[in-house]
């Protein structure tokens, strides 16, 4: 499914993936992957794990289902490059709540 995701959205965020070394994983869940990541015993540093797929879906729907509605995302639920690189390919407003925030957009 992500690949289907990229070329939707033209490979804007395939950079964005590279520099954070993110691996894409197709036909696995998050939870496989943080289960394999956890059970390996390898990872010393926290990592994320998201579904590029079913957030790009939910964010599809809500442009469906309020089609007049200005979406914004809000920095402050998670403001990992990718995703904010995401929201901002899908034409999604920002809500900002600090100089921080913007900063990061």
């Amino acid at each position: 499914m992500y690949s289907r995701v990229l070329q939707t959205i033209n490979g804007t965020i395939q950079n964005e993936i590279a520099s954070h070394s993110a691996f894409v994983l197709e036909n696995h869940s998050p939870a496989d992957v943080a289960r394999a990541v956890i059970e390996s015993g390898y990872q010393k540093e926290p990592i994320y794990v998201f579904n590029m797929d079913e957030a790009y879906q939910r964010i599809q729907h809500f442009k469906r289902v309020m089609p007049r509605a200005q979406i914004f995302y809000a920095m402050k639920a998670n403001d990992f490059d990718i995703m904010l690189k995401l929201a901002a390919v899908c034409e999604l407003g920002f809500d900002c709540a600090s100089p921080g925030e913007i900063h990061n957009i």
